[in-house]
């Protein structure tokens, strides 16, 4: 006879205390599960990271000027602490795959 058998508890508490503990298992399994697959997809994306800095020279930093009335036409110097932030034809890190509604991007 296990504990809640013999705690005083009626035959449906026992069964709906022992299905309780069962769904809460099952439960805490997938949610392991989804935390290691996400896990695992943040590693991938942080290793593809680094490779845009393989392929495009950040060297070249716009110098900008904080008196200048108008915005650049390229959007450099749109933001004076990232010159680069918004520029055009400026390659972009992302940090998890695409996902579109429609499978786009695959």
């Amino acid at each position: 006879m296990d504990i809640l058998s013999s705690s005083g508890a009626s035959e449906s508490e026992v069964e709906s205390a022992r299905h309780f503990h069962h769904v809460f298992h099952h439960l805490e399994s997938i949610a392991d599960s989804a935390f290691s697959a996400l896990a695992a997809a943040a590693a991938a994306a942080l290793k593809d990271l680094y490779k845009v800095d393989e392929h495009c020279d950040l060297s070249d930093i716009p110098q900008c000027d904080e008196g200048d009335r108008f915005r650049t036409i390229d959007g450099t110097c749109n933001n004076l602490g990232s010159p680069r932030f918004g520029a055009a034809n400026i390659a972009m890190r992302r940090y998890l795959p695409a996902v579109y509604p429609d499978g786009a991007g695959k």
